[in-house]
């Protein structure tokens, strides 16, 4: 699932710059639920990230649910 993620009370930057997102620690203890590191455009809205689920449950994502720090 990709999910769009973004930075809460983030002001873009008007210079092209990349930045990078590391997952939260909840996605290392679960070999189920998985999320990469990222590298992303700051100057975008958005930040598609995503999260992998290879186990046999559901696993829902909340609105404004920390997944992890840039």
């Amino acid at each position: 699932m990709i999910v769009p993620a973004c930075i809460p009370d983030w002001k873009r930057s008007p210079v092209e710059l990349v930045g990078s997102f590391e997952p939260h620690r909840k996605f290392n203890g679960d070999k189920d639920l998985t999320a990469p590191h990222m590298v992303f455009k700051i100057t975008e809205d958005t930040i598609p990230l995503i999260i992998e689920n290879s186990g046999e449950s559901l696993v829902t994502v909340y609105k404004h649910t920390t997944l992890g720090s840039s």
